[in-house]
């Protein structure tokens, strides 16, 4: 591989094309040498001409922009879990080092609900030493155990990777971690991530956690997330990368991350100026009024998930106690 070249890889189907336009849009913004880029969407339903629009930017600007075929019937990816709510897709980083061609030896992985606040030519440029992958940590990953890790802190997410492709073609990697899904057969309970941090096995690069600025820094203490005030500050107030981690997107009328006014930036730079979400029923606008009235750092999507268990005890036990005083009377 040449090296002017930026690799950077996204993962999309037709369900994510407004986010992964508002994603490439914001790379490209930020970053210091755009001519440098290659981008890469490797996708099954996708077709060139239905990014265009993106090609044109990339571009413009002097730099490449690719779209790579997947195959649909990838027996690899039989026992892999899909629902309504999690796409085939998202397994697919699991296939860039057969799908990109063998020049690639490094590549940035995105999801395609982020958005670049920060040149990653940066964040390319970072020494792997005798590490395949560089990320983030995942804050507070309780089920590290259960993918075989010995501690929390070697449990990373997989929204961005900075990949040495040359060394996980060796090393087989990534059929590692497509033979674990499986054997596990859809138990995984963060799917695709389990089993690259499964393959990984704790042998990563942690990168500035700024460069993966995920929902649970605004929802937890710094005692909580193991980090000091002064770093939870930085990742708080000064994100690289803004990473969407909740199941609220900022496509989503209900959204109150304190960071969508990025996303609604970049997107008013791409052929989607100007659209915004809206409700569906009045219940949406009821909650979004809720979240207004809510710290910014306080999400009550996550609040309910915190509280719900002890509601749903609480109301089990009232239930019990008045069941229990009819049959005394």
């Amino acid at each position: 591989m040449s090296s002017r070249h930026v690799d950077i890889a996204f993962c999309c189907d037709e369900g994510y094309l407004q986010p992964l336009t508002v994603a490439v849009e914001s790379l490209v913004a930020t970053a210091s040498q755009p001519s440098a880029l290659r981008v890469w969407v490797a996708s099954r339903s996708l077709q060139p001409e239905m990014l265009g629009h993106l090609a044109n930017r990339v571009e413009s600007l002097g730099g490449e922009f690719h779209v790579v075929p997947i195959a649909t019937d990838d027996a690899r990816l039989r026992g892999a879990k899909v629902d309504k709510h999690l796409s085939v897709a998202t397994y697919d980083r699991l296939l860039l080092p057969d799908v990109l061609p063998a020049e690639v030896t490094r590549v940035l992985y995105l999801d395609c609900d982020i958005v670049v606040c920060r040149a990653v030519e940066e964040l390319w440029a970072e020494d792997l030493g005798a590490h395949s992958l560089a990320a983030v940590q995942k804050p507070r990953a309780e089920n590290f155990a259960r993918v075989g890790l010995a501690c929390e802190e070697d449990y990373f997410n997989a929204g961005v990777l900075l990949m040495d492709l040359a060394r996980w073609r060796a090393e087989r990697t990534h059929l590692t971690a497509l033979a674990y899904i499986q054997q596990e057969e859809g138990r995984l309970e963060f799917h695709d991530q389990d089993a690259l941090n499964h393959a990984i096995a704790g042998r990563w690069t942690h990168l500035d956690r700024r460069w993966n600025q995920q929902f649970k820094f605004f929802v937890h203490t710094a005692g909580f997330l193991h980090m000091t005030a002064a770093d939870l500050r930085r990742v708080r107030t000064d994100p690289f990368l803004v990473h969407f981690t909740t199941g609220s997107k900022p496509w989503h009328y209900d959204n109150a991350h304190p960071f969508r006014h990025y996303f609604y930036a970049a997107l008013d730079r791409t052929i989607y100026a100007g659209w915004r979400p809206q409700p569906r029923d009045w219940r949406e606008r009821v909650h979004r009024w809720r979240c207004a009235c809510v710290p910014p750092h306080l999400d009550p999507a996550v609040l309910r998930n915190v509280f719900r268990p002890g509601y749903k005890a609480l109301k089990a036990r009232l239930r019990l106690r008045v069941a229990l005083a009819g049959t005394r009377g």
